[in-house]
């Protein structure tokens, strides 16, 4: 596998600065605000100045405090940032070793922009969801829409669109099934709409393996809690972290996935 410096830094760079823009989505579309303007510090309400406002660095420089009041950042902002930098880089990694890498073939750019784009919204939704036990609309099907485009254009083929139309059935499909027989209490429908973006990005067979990963993942945690005795039975879980979870651990490991459960085609 070729290491491309300049391609490495690009995306650690731009991972950086689109993960500091998903915790701007994220604060704001909660408050229901507008995602123009600058930032402010949450506690004492001062403008964050550009130096003050790196992503990763000024809050390790900062030592996670803000420079004015003092008062601690949030660890929503590394967070997020990192995961978008690390995991953008690590599917960049994955997806080279899988195609031919070629860095004038658009096919490639093609591919890698569906998987940025795809790793971003769910950086958003998985924190968004965690944090406020919501699956927002106007960050998901914004984005669906925009992944679904990129897929189609980075494979323009029936077959391809049949892989995607087989995913979004198959998450969806099952996801609705459960919110319609326990009334939305053992399924949010939000979870229900997420399956649009989880079956694009995944086609089919692999979203069989995303969503039961996704039930195993959620069961383990359940379990983990209840001993520990942090929640109880009638305590509610946000799922659609462990529907990503599952998902992205789908389409990092679909080679030794397909080879141990039968293969139906690989989509990237």
């Amino acid at each position: 596998m070729i290491v491309d410096n300049f391609a490495v830094l690009i995306i650690l760079l731009l991972g950086l600065s689109i993960g500091s823009f998903l915790n701007v989505v994220i604060l704001r579309v909660h408050a229901e605000s507008s995602l123009l303007g600058s930032s402010a510090c949450p506690s004492c309400k001062k403008p964050i100045a550009w130096y003050d406002n790196i992503p990763l660095f000024s809050y390790l420089f900062l030592l996670g405090k803000c420079r004015n009041c003092k008062k601690p950042i949030s660890w929503q902002y590394p967070a997020v940032e990192g995961s978008t930098a690390l995991l953008t880089l690590v599917a960049f990694f994955f997806l080279q070793s899988r195609v031919e890498y070629d860095p004038t073939r658009l096919s490639f750019w093609l591919d890698y922009a569906t998987v940025f784009c795809t790793v971003a919204i769910f950086v958003a939704l998985f924190v968004y969801d965690l944090r406020y036990m919501l699956v927002p609309d106007i960050i998901l099907f914004p984005g669906a829409g925009i992944v679904a485009v990129l897929s189609v254009l980075s494979s323009p083929s029936m077959l391809q669109v049949l892989h995607l139309i087989y995913g979004i059935l198959v998450y969806s499909g099952f996801l609705g099934f459960i919110a319609v027989v326990t009334k939305g209490r053992g399924m949010g429908w939000g979870d229900v709409k997420l399956g649009i973006l989880l079956g694009l990005f995944l086609g089919f067979p692999l979203s069989i393996y995303g969503l039961v990963l996704a039930f195993w993942l959620g069961a383990i945690v359940s379990i983990f809690f209840l001993v520990k005795r942090k929640k109880g039975m009638k305590d509610m879980l946000p799922f659609a972290p462990f529907l990503i979870s599952g998902c992205l651990l789908v389409w990092f490991f679909q080679e030794p996935i397909l080879k141990l459960f039968g293969s139906g085609g690989l989509f990237y």
